[in-house]
């Protein structure tokens, strides 16, 4: 992956970041500055919803150095929330000037999903910063990754962490087949990569 000094990761909920991109931070070199941004405490009509979300997201990320995290403290994200929400999001693409921006992709069956993509797309609309869109388990058939990172030598250290969300372990996508199935690809697969992650392309500066 083409990794810069700084790297700004965005995710719509607690446990996006770490589902979707987790294993390719893990790789990155400890003195690459990472800035994560989480647009939520959780989605809208989901009862686990709350503060303690972001408790379990800091604990799991907690195993990146070199990381800050900033929380947006609200239950869900929606249009009312573009302008505010655009204006934390490109506040700190001023200040922090990332070379590479990991963000939700906006082919999503989620719609706070694909309201971060958008929200990213214009808040960085004058950076220079190359721009992926990682993959997640609510991708639709049109996410179509160009960009495979191997992350075979840190899996287990993103399951465990993983397993910091709590509030989220019965859900079907954390168990182990799930994930197993998850970090598999064709492409990667014929390609000798076990375990990846994927990205799709936005823009690459180079």
């Amino acid at each position: 992956m083409l990794v810069g000094e700084k790297v700004f990761i965005l995710g719509a909920h607690p446990d996006d970041v770490e589902y979707g991109c987790l294993g390719s931070l893990l790789k990155m070199p400890d003195e690459v500055r990472k800035v994560i941004y989480v647009a939520s405490m959780g989605s809208q009509g989901d009862a686990t919803s709350g503060l303690n979300r972001c408790d379990e997201s800091e604990r799991a990320l907690s195993c990146l150095k070199g990381s800050e995290l900033h929380f947006r403290r609200h239950i869900g994200l929606s249009v009312h929330d573009f302008e505010s929400v655009m204006g934390e999001i490109h506040s700190i693409i001023q200040d922090f000037q990332p070379n590479l921006i990991l963000t939700m992709s906006q082919h999503d069956t989620h719609q706070e999903h694909r309201l971060l993509y958008e929200l990213t797309i214009s808040a960085a609309r004058r950076s220079r910063a190359s721009i992926l869109s990682y993959g997640i388990l609510s991708n639709t058939p049109e996410f179509r990754p160009t960009c495979f990172v191997d992350v075979d030598s840190v899996y287990q250290r993103k399951v465990a962490a993983l397993r910091e969300h709590k509030s989220q372990a019965e859900k079907c996508y954390m168990t182990d087949e799930y994930l197993r199935i998850f970090h598999g690809h064709n492409y990667a697969a014929i390609h000798g990569v076990s375990f990846c992650e994927a990205f799709e392309t936005v823009q690459l500066f180079l």
